[in-house]
């Protein structure tokens, strides 16, 4: 698999999840993702610097100097 496409399994892998918790299928999830080796279930994350999975209400969005409300200013 390209890098890419190891990219967009982690997108696709996120929309699934969200998929499976807030639009279940009658019969449960179609896929499940396990780590190969030990087969144990994983999930997608944020995850910092250190490898430490943080909470989605404990993320900030910060925008940088090429945001489009910073068109125009200099930084």
């Amino acid at each position: 698999m390209t890098q890419a496409g190891r990219e967009l399994h982690v997108a696709l892998g996120a929309l699934q999840m969200w998929g499976d918790r807030h639009l279940p299928g009658d019969e449960g999830p179609t896929i499940q993702r396990r780590a190969r080796g030990t087969d144990r279930p994983v999930h997608v994350a944020f995850v910092d610097d250190r490898g430490r999975e943080i909470h989605p209400d404990e993320v900030a969005v910060v925008p940088t100097p090429t945001h489009p409300r910073y068109a125009g200013r200099t930084v």
